[in-house]
């Protein structure tokens, strides 16, 4: 390593970036009552979805792919706001009950 490039770390281009250490790079973790809008911001994965649920994942898959479950996307990931989920569920309960 030269003296240029010590206290570097090469990037995916092949340019040398600045080395982080790790205290530099990790961020304080969002205390809930902090998070923007409500007190309770939690992003749920669909396998954790599908254990509240118990249903396998690809029923909550194919629930979203249909549109009948409200999500995000990040990149390719799907991620469901709990608020968003419990009030999606409590509808679906007046909708059965309807029936």
């Amino acid at each position: 390593m030269s003296a240029r490039t010590a206290g570097r770390r090469m990037g995916r281009s092949g340019a040398a970036t600045p080395a982080i250490s790790a205290t530099e790079g990790a961020q304080a973790p969002r205390d809930a009552a902090s998070a923007p809008g409500t007190a309770t911001t939690r992003l749920l994965t669909a396998a954790e979805l599908a254990e509240r649920w118990q249903v396998r994942p690809k029923q909550v898959y194919a629930l979203v792919n249909r549109g009948d479950v409200p999500c995000i996307f990040i990149g390719r990931y799907r991620r469901f706001r709990l608020e968003a989920i419990e009030a999606w569920e409590r509808a679906q309960e007046g909708r059965s009950n309807e029936g």
